[in-house]
């Protein structure tokens, strides 16, 4: 197959340090498999999301040559430095170092394969193999440097080397046997060829340069030379590949069956890349050149921009804008002349071509355009500027939008002027379509109608829309169907003119104004003030799918503000005028094929995920921490102009958020759990491709003092305890109530004493002590004794029960607990009451090693009341600190329990109450003395005494041992 060159083809962008790289001069460019651009420059490296590029500032004084992705995704990079140097593998935004070392220039001295990295020591005549993952040297053998070179890595023979040889001549063998491959010749600093997937070596052929695969030695083309310039192509695979001659890159399009000629070059390494979408990436030495795949010719030129319309009439294009008047456009060369006018406009509208003329509505005049002239008919009478036109063939009238108006221009030019006398329309009519034999569809911002030439008379269809609100018409057009399609400031609608229905179409991606809108064989150009959309009427047609593909400033749409009703279709060319450029497209070179996006959840509180970490893995933050910030990223060259994302975390917020253009989500203060965090983005492709979505599953996990609803809770259970607490002394006194005088009296000393031990005084002193240790972040306290208190409370609920089921039976059998048991309560509430008071005292307990406390029995919470007397009456008072000291001795058959404090003593103790105003008056020195005397009519033999020492007061109370 013989190719053509065609026209020279442009970048649509060049990306330089303006952009973000760091340095112009591009050494290398690769996609790795998430869909970032990277690049390597003579001063570092940078990749590209598709719309901003990120550097790396440990690499900004490191040429890097090779970018290399390795098997588990990481990004390896190799320098272009004389003298060892290590290689690097990009972590997050750092760079980690090998600790193996390269030896010279990468750019002559390396290639590799898979995980496997080939180098040529130049200083010890070696040619050493590296683990791309472990970054380690795992061989290496002898080779003679002064006669082989290092030069790639072939499918089918392994690794090639390059012998050295005078002249032309080019040997290349392989490195496992030294045996010849190929011969070749080749001319010096002539075709620099560059393939996709594959090595190209070159065979100089007089007039003719052969090009062939190495990884299978077939022969790819013919590349035919004349003077010293690239004439002609013969392909014979159907291959994609690059070259540049020393003047221009070249392209092989098997698509276009051409031979496309891009840009003037200058460049010391000619690389290229085809991305996932086709797109092509091009090194330089002047920066990224990036040509899209739809070739988008963009006229820059300062006569061309500013564009209302770009009306094509014979061999040349009309022109015209808000201010820059009409002219005469020639594109081949580019020659632009002003078309004198001696009736101006201010404004010139959406022209329309009837036979061999060109009427173009404005602010003051219609201008009549015919081989160059113009005429002019004047409409300051009619009132109203035009801002559209139409031609209606049964009537053979022009039709023109006005201010509620229609202004018709008939075949003799006579103008008349056809008013809305319904009131239907309050604007400009700014769109004007054909519905049928003497009607009329039209458009203002706000209203929808249909116009009845022969009644002229409007009728209102706003009320067709979901929401009269978003009626209105700023573009129509007709398909093949028979439809209409409807741009207004609220989005895309369909109008099924046989149901009389209009729907919404692709709101999930069009958030802009509709303002421009042209029918392409099968499919629909959709302009907004950003970009530019394709809708897949087929599709929407036959499988009632929505297909809309984006274009903006990512992939190569470099317009802003399409011009209102602008668009103009020339054979294959659609010609789209904006406010700041003249684009031109071949709408054969598109498909709606879905392009590339992805998205990755980059960061977890600012942490860079490791690489390796799989989905299906569970992260774990720190312990204790409970606020998450997740940042993500859209990836890929088919985004809306500006990124959106919802998000949602389940276990936590199981509804989509809205959609944000925020690239991170954050969450505060979550409970202990299991959550699963999912984000997805919209891309420039409509909701049948799906969404491109990314999840990862965390762990949170924090003490329990410090989840959400600790205070909450723990106040909860404290009041359900006081509760149950108040309901077991109610269920008392109601059965004491129906027992004997005794037993009633034992039921009242016993609730006294436990109303005693228990009121809320005291629970909530405990409480506000375990609550100033959370305060101070004295955690490990304030868990200590919380766990304290659930246990204390515990016992005297349990002690309770037990008291209170044994009124039930036989005296003889009153419940009594271990000497143990006691010990256990007394020191909780001793601890609780050094707590309370700050340390105000401390306390001994002396026990007699002979004394068995487990098989010691006696009635339980007999010591508490005595200790809580000592504290109150002798120690609280006192100034200063004091001490408590407990002995418990075995007397015979009894058990002797002696309390001695060093506090104020009973004298002036009795004094201090009787100065009180308090009501409340400590009764616990009299409610163990009826307690005794209640025990002891029960069979038990406990006496009590209490004396006043020189220092403080000694309380003492024996109790016989008795079988329970």
């Amino acid at each position: 197959m013989s190719f053509v060159i065609g026209q020279v083809i442009q970048p649509s962008h060049t990306y330089t340090s303006h952009d973000g790289i760091p340095q112009i001069q591009i050494l290398d460019i690769m996609q790795d498999q998430k869909g970032y651009i990277w690049v390597g420059t003579k001063r570092g490296v940078a990749k590209f999301d598709g719309k901003d590029w990120e550097t790396f500032a440990e690499a900004n004084k490191k040429g890097i040559h090779t970018i290399i992705e390795n098997s588990n995704n990481e990004i390896i990079l190799l320098p272009n430095q004389n003298g060892p140097s290590s290689f690097f593998k990009v972590d997050g935004n750092n760079l980690i170092p090998s600790k193996a070392l390269l030896y010279g220039s990468a750019e002559y001295n390396t290639t590799y394969k898979n995980d496997t990295l080939f180098h040529l020591n130049v200083l010890e005549s070696k040619l050493q193999r590296f683990d791309l993952v472990s970054m380690e040297l795992i061989e290496e053998k002898e080779i003679d440097i002064s006669k082989y070179i290092l030069n790639n890595y072939s499918e089918q023979y392994g690794l090639v080397l390059l012998e050295r040889t005078k002249g032309l001549e080019r040997r290349y063998v392989s490195a496992d046997n030294f045996e010849l491959i190929i011969q070749t010749q080749a001319r010096p600093n002539f075709l620099n060829v560059r393939g996709v997937g594959d090595h190209i070596i070159c065979d100089d052929k007089n007039n003719r340069i052969d090009l062939y695969s190495l990884n299978s030695l077939e022969k790819i083309a013919e590349v035919y030379i004349e003077k010293g310039i690239v004439s002609d192509v013969k392909s014979y695979k159907p291959k994609l590949f690059f070259f540049s001659d020393g003047r221009f890159n070249y392209r092989i399009s098997t698509n276009t069956g051409r031979l496309e000629k891009l840009n003037l070059i200058n460049t010391t390494r000619n690389i290229f890349l085809e991305d996932r979408d086709g797109n092509l990436w091009n090194s330089s030495e002047g920066g990224v050149q990036f040509f899209p795949k739809t070739n988008f010719i963009n006229y820059n030129h300062n006569g061309l921009n500013d564009a209302w319309f770009f009306h094509p009439y014979k061999d040349y294009y009309v022109y015209g804008n808000f201010s820059g008047g009409l002219k005469k456009v020639e594109l081949d060369p580019l020659e632009i002349t002003n078309i004198p006018v001696d009736k101006i406009n201010r404004i010139y509208y959406d022209p329309t071509l009837v036979e061999d003329r060109l009427y173009i509505p404005g602010s003051s005049y219609i201008s009549i355009f015919k081989d160059g002239f113009l005429e002019h008919i004047d409409i300051r009478r009619m009132g109203t500027q035009l801002l559209c036109s139409h031609y209606e063939p049964y009537s053979k009238q022009l039709f023109f939008g006005g201010l509620n108006s229609l202004v018709v221009l008939d075949q003799d030019n006579q103008l008349f002027k056809k008013v809305d006398n319904q009131n239907v329309l309050t604007k400009y009519i700014l769109s004007i379509e054909q519905f049928g034999p003497q009607k009329l569809l039209v458009g203002t911002g706000s209203e929808l109608a249909i116009f009845d030439i022969e009644k002229e008379e409007f009728k209102s269809l706003n009320g067709l829309f979901e929401d009269p609100n978003m009626a209105g018409a700023i573009s129509l057009e007709r398909d093949d169907q028979g439809n209409f399609w409807i741009g207004n400031n609220s989005g895309l609608w369909h109008f099924d003119v046989t149901k009389m229905n209009i729907k919404e179409v692709g709101a999930e991606l069009i958030d802009d104004y509709v303002i421009s809108l042209k029918h392409l064989k099968k499919t629909l150009a959709i302009g907004t003030n950003k970009e530019l959309m394709y809708l897949d009427l087929e599709s929407f047609y036959q499988e009632k799918e929505i297909k809309i593909k984006t274009f903006n400033y990512n992939n190569g749409f470099k317009g802003e503000e399409v011009g209102q009703n602008g668009f103009a279709i020339q054979d294959s060319i659609l010609w789209i005028p904006t406010a700041t450029s003249l684009i031109s497209t071949n709408i054969n070179n598109f498909d709606f094929d879905s392009s590339f996006t992805s998205l990755e959840i980059e960061t977890v509180n600012n942490q860079y995920i490791d690489q390796s970490f799989e989905n299906n893995e569970i992260y774990d933050l720190s312990y204790g921490v409970s606020d998450i910030t997740i940042g993500y990223n859209a990836v890929g060259f088919n985004l809306p102009t500006q990124n959106q994302f919802q998000y949602k975390l389940e276990g936590h917020m199981d509804e989509w958020s809205n959609w944000t253009t925020k690239e991170e989500a954050n969450f505060n203060q979550l409970a202990s759990g299991e959550y699963k965090f999912i984000v997805k983005a919209k891309t420039g492709s409509s909701s049948v491709y799906g969404y491109p979505q990314a999840s990862i599953n965390l762990r949170v996990d924090r003490p329990f003092y410090k989840e959400p609803n600790f205070y909450k809770n723990a106040f909860a259970l404290t009041m359900v305890l006081i509760g149950l607490i108040g309901l077991l002394v109610y269920l008392n006194y109601n059965r004491f109530l129906e027992k004997k005088e005794m037993d009633k009296q034992f039921k009242l000393l016993q609730v006294q004493t436990l109303q005693m031990l228990l009121n809320p005084h005291f629970l909530f002193n405990v409480l506000g002590s375990i609550q100033s240790l959370i305060l101070a972040k004295d955690f490990e306290n304030a868990n200590k004794y919380l766990v304290s208190f659930s246990k204390m409370i515990r016992r005297y609920l349990d002690y309770n029960v037990s008291a209170f089921k044994s009124l039930q039976s036989d005296k003889k059998n009153a419940i009594k607990i271990s000497l143990q048991e006691e010990l256990d309560i007394i020191k909780i509430y001793l601890d609780f009451e050094t707590l309370q008071l700050n340390n105000k005292f401390e306390y001994n307990i002396v026990i007699d090693k002979h004394i068995d406390k487990n098989e010691v029995k006696i009635p339980p919470l007999i010591i508490q009341p005595l200790l809580e007397n000592a504290i109150k009456h002798g120690v609280v008072p006192k100034e200063g600190n004091s001490k408590i000291n407990i002995y418990i001795n075995e007397i015979g058959s009894f058990v002797k329990i002696e309390i001695l404090d060093d506090g104020i003593g009973l004298a002036r103790s009795a004094e201090l109450q009787k100065e009180s105003k308090k009501e409340f008056k400590s009764q616990s020195l009299e409610l163990i003395n009826q307690r005794v005397q209640v025990l002891n009519s029960m069979g038990e033999k406990i006496t009590l005494s209490i004396e006043e020492k020189s220092e403080g007061v000694e309380q003492i109370i024996t109790i016989k041992q008795t079988e329970n």
